[in-house]
C-alpha cells in the first residue's frame, strides 16, 4: 500500500552555528525572551566549545536520545511540541512556507518604500515665472 503524509503545519528554524539568540527562543517556546541564552535547557544543549561534538553544534535531547544538530540543519518543533532535527535536504523535499510572517513583509515593504523615497530625484522646474 502506499501512504501519503497529512499536510501539517510545523514550525522550524535553520541552525546556523551562530544564531544561539533564535535557537533558544525557539527551543524554549519563547518563554524565556527576557533571559540570558543558556548553553542548556530541558531541550537542548547548544555546544559552544568543543566538549564531545564539534563547536557550533547543537544537541536536542528526544525522547529517542541525544540527537546532534549539524550547521545547517533544521530543527522541527513536531506536532506534541517535541523537538528533533532534520538534514536541509530532507527538509527542502518535504516543507514548504505555510505563512509568510507578516512582521517581517511589512518591514520589507517600508523599507523599499524608504530607499525609494530615499533616492528618488523629483524634477524641478526649470523656468521662474
Amino acid at each position: 500500500m502506499k501512504f501519503r503524509k497529512k499536510p501539517v503545519v510545523i514550525e522550524a528554524i535553520q541552525w546556523k552555528g551562530n544564531n544561539e539568540r533564535d535557537m533558544f527562543d525557539f527551543l524554549t517556546n519563547g518563554t524565556k525572551k527576557d533571559k540570558m541564552v543558556n548553553t542548556e535547557e530541558d531541550t537542548f544543549r547548544i555546544d559552544l566549545v568543543n566538549g564531545g561534538c564539534s563547536v557550533g553544534n547543537l544537541m536536542i535531547k528526544t525522547l529517542e536520545g541525544d540527537m546532534k544538530a549539524n550547521i545547517n540543519d533544521y530543527v522541527i518543533k513536531g506536532v506534541n511540541g517535541e523537538f528533533y532535527p532534520c538534514k536541509p535536504d530532507i527538509f527542502l523535499k518535504t516543507y514548504e512556507i505555510a505563512e509568510i510572517e507578516t512582521e517581517k513583509v511589512v518591514q520589507a515593504t517600508l523599507d523599499v518604500v524608504n530607499h525609494i523615497n530615499k533616492h528618488q530625484n523629483f524634477a524641478k522646474p526649470m523656468c521662474n515665472h
